[in-house]
């Protein structure tokens, strides 16, 4: 943009900073739920990201004292304030979530357990012994046993990429590459975490108690019991069934997940509608080839802990989180961080069969 237009005295600084990142993120792909009625308007007049910077770099220069500056000062001055940098980290912070979301299946394993920090804690395994038969009128409550196993170590790992935009970009109207970048971005962290989490598991890792989390002993691990089938899975959903909790308990957990290798995904897709089971399939280049595991619902089997920053007792598992860079006038550009911080931790056997060919 050489020249104001009209759409630079359409809006006015205020309109940018309501609405603008409503209207950036609809531009994006990322649809607000309750966007606001300027953002409309906006879409309409079909604003672009050099309008938006003008109508805030006016004021901005005022402020600093500056007047007679061209058109191209004006919106270099506007991409390097805190309102752009603001309305650039909401809009691609909601294209982050719904990319990511979109790319993470592998959430459905998980249990969440959000820590304070980066430091590593400790996660017991517990469990409730509720065996305790009937009681008859005025008699007195027996006392539950709990079990409180040895704790799994967990840490949250930190990852982070910039997402730069520059003065080109922003006079270019270039919001396909800011879109496809800040799109691949959350795709990538998504991929990032199946790819630990499922190079995790295939690693067995070591449990509290100093054992392997998949143990024959522990009834969760069928070694060589063949190739994915009817009868396989049968013996895994069985296996499933008959485990046993810290407490001597039948745990009883039906399929909830079939976990395989991609080069399976099609054989365990089948073999679930021929069963008769509404088992979720997800399949990863990451599971050893042959290996597949029966996995109960985390919610009441959590096996694998999404460890990730956030207050006690959130669920959200917002492992990947957008905020704003400091801007680089000198340059003519700004941007956003997109960190991504995560860990994973075992925390019980009992919901979680392993089965290998």
């Amino acid at each position: 943009m050489l020249e104001p237009t009209t759409n630079c005295t359409a809006f006015t600084p205020s309109d940018i900073r309501d609405a603008g990142a409503d209207f950036l993120a609809k531009a994006m792909g990322a649809n607000p739920v309750h966007p606001h009625p300027v953002s409309d308007q906006m879409r309409l007049r079909e604003l672009t990201l050099a309008e938006a910077a003008y109508i805030l770099g006016e004021p901005e220069l005022k402020r600093r004292g500056a007047s007679g500056k061209s058109a191209s000062s004006i919106v270099a001055a506007g991409l390097t304030t805190d309102d752009f940098g603001s309305i650039l980290e909401a809009s691609v912070a909601r294209l982050v979530a719904q990319a990511y979301r979109a790319a993470a299946e592998h959430r459905a394993l998980l249990h969440p357990y959000p820590l304070p920090n980066y430091h590593p804690a400790e996660i017991a395994t517990v469990d409730v012994d509720v065996d305790v038969g009937e009681v008859t009128e005025l008699q007195e409550l027996p006392l539950v046993q709990v079990d409180v196993g040895a704790g799994n170590v967990a840490q949250v790992q930190a990852y982070a990429a910039n997402l730069v935009v520059s003065y080109k970009l922003v006079v270019n109207d270039d919001l396909d590459a800011l879109t496809t970048m800040a799109r691949a971005m959350a795709v990538s962290a998504a991929r990032r975490e199946a790819r630990v989490l499922y190079e995790f598991l295939e690693g067995n890792p070591t449990m509290g108690d100093g054992q392997a989390m998949f143990h024959a002993d522990h009834g969760n691990l069928l070694s060589g019991i063949g190739a994915l089938g009817p009868a396989t899975l049968g013996t895994a959903m069985a296996a499933l069934r008959d485990q046993q909790t810290p407490g001597g308990q039948y745990a009883n957990h039906g399929l909830e997940t079939l976990l395989v290798n991609s080069a399976d995904e099609q054989v365990a897709r089948q073999v679930v509608r021929d069963t008769g089971s509404e088992a979720r399939v997800i399949a990863a280049p990451w599971i050893g080839s042959g290996n597949f595991y029966a996995m109960a619902a985390p919610a009441t089997a959590p096996t694998i802990a999404m460890v990730y920053l956030g207050p006690r007792g959130d669920t959200a598992m917002q492992t990947v989180r957008v905020s704003r860079r400091p801007p680089d006038r000198t340059h003519r550009r700004t941007g956003v961080e997109i960190a991504h911080d995560f860990g994973f931790a075992p925390v019980s056997r009992v919901g979680i069969v392993k089965a290998t060919n």
